[in-house]
């Protein structure tokens, strides 16, 4: 039997349905579609070592970190896409894996977050960051060898580039929108600024995602998302969705003010579907939307609504230019020949 290589996320992927449930999904999809011998992994299967090229993990955080171990005991060789960027200074984590590292001499099971994210990367054959800036702290922070990172970029579905504004004119009736597409009340994607930013904007804005009302951040967003009568949220649609897509093709201006985003699937989809964007430059951001995006400080509302304002006015010309470099640079067959590459050193 000829090996395979299983791809494999953890196990709250499905529930929380976000970037990385969508990241090892596709991958799968194009890889298999390239003709590469992927599956996807089922724990509940059993495996016989000799039949494995190599695991591939979504992820290097303390929910991967059994089965990395496990994998290393075993001699399976593992890729780990690692889905890693901090905004905490180095000294900080610094500091933190120090005291971690003095508590275990008492107490052995006692890890910090970081910890279990530097033991995943360790036991991994190569680290395939999805970006520059991911890819240095990465090297910086766990002094991990430069020839064990490749950057790999994530991808985008082609079906985007042809979307059609119509659907969801026809439901909202309206086109020419503000959109973000995002998880409110997750702190990282920074709803409450954003809300408070669009709120300073007289246009028509959407708001697509989960909603995570359940904490106290959620609570804020919501009460402040009340304020605003020209802001809209609808719900959340199915990666799959056409009215997502048509969502997308709908919006002048597409808006993920994230504390970082490596660079935030949504994103790269509004723009192959037309929409100028306006985002973070923290995480790598800029790999994907070089000059063409409109780069805010995520701790600003006022940066952010100024960032709308002059992603509103741009020419129609650059955003023709950064579709087409999203286009031809970052669909899913350019990633899955990427992978081929690596996963072909395990076959």
């Amino acid at each position: 039997m000829s090996k395979k290589i299983y791809l494999t996320g953890t196990h709250s992927l499905g529930v929380t349905n976000g970037g990385v449930a969508t990241q090892t999904r596709k991958t799968f999809e194009a890889c298999r579609e390239f003709g590469l011998p992927v599956e996807i992994y089922n724990t509940w299967d059993t495996i016989n070592p000799q039949n494995v090229g190599a695991f591939h993990i979504f992820s290097a955080n303390y929910e991967m970190h059994h089965l990395s171990r496990t994998l290393y005991e075993k001699r399976i060789p593992q890729l780990v896409s690692s889905v890693f960027y901090t905004r905490h200074p180095f000294w900080k984590i610094a500091g933190i894996r120090a005291i971690t590292k003095f508590i275990s001499h008492f107490d052995s099971g006692t890890k910090s977050v970081f910890d279990y994210s530097h033991e995943v990367m360790k036991n991994a054959e190569f680290i395939m960051p999805n970006t520059s800036d991911e890819a240095k702290q990465i090297r910086q922070l766990f002094k991990i060898p430069e020839e064990k990172i490749i950057v790999v970029p994530n991808g985008v579905d082609k079906k985007f580039a042809n979307a059609s504004p119509e659907l969801f004119k026809k439901k909202y009736g309206e086109s020419d929108i503000i959109l973000s597409v995002t998880m409110l009340g997750k702190e990282r994607k920074n709803g409450l600024n954003m809300i408070k930013a669009l709120g300073k904007i007289d246009s028509p804005s959407y708001i697509i995602g989960s909603f995570h009302t359940e904490s106290n951040y959620g609570k804020l967003c919501k009460a402040e998302l009340e304020k605003y009568p020209q802001i809209r949220y609808i719900g959340m649609f199915d990666h799959k969705s056409e009215m997502l897509a048509s969502a997308y093709a709908s919006a002048k201006v597409f808006v993920l003010p994230s504390w970082l985003e490596t660079p935030g699937l949504a994103s790269m989809e509004a723009a192959l579907a037309g929409s100028q964007i306006v985002t973070t430059p923290i995480g790598g951001t800029k790999d994907y939307f070089k000059d063409f995006a409109v780069y805010i400080d995520p701790y600003s509302v006022d940066s952010i609504a100024a960032g709308i304002k002059i992603a509103l006015k741009k020419d129609k010309n650059e955003q023709k230019k950064m579709k087409e470099f999203i286009f031809n640079n970052f669909l899913w067959e350019n990633v899955a020949q990427a992978y081929s590459k690596i996963y072909g050193k395990f076959l």
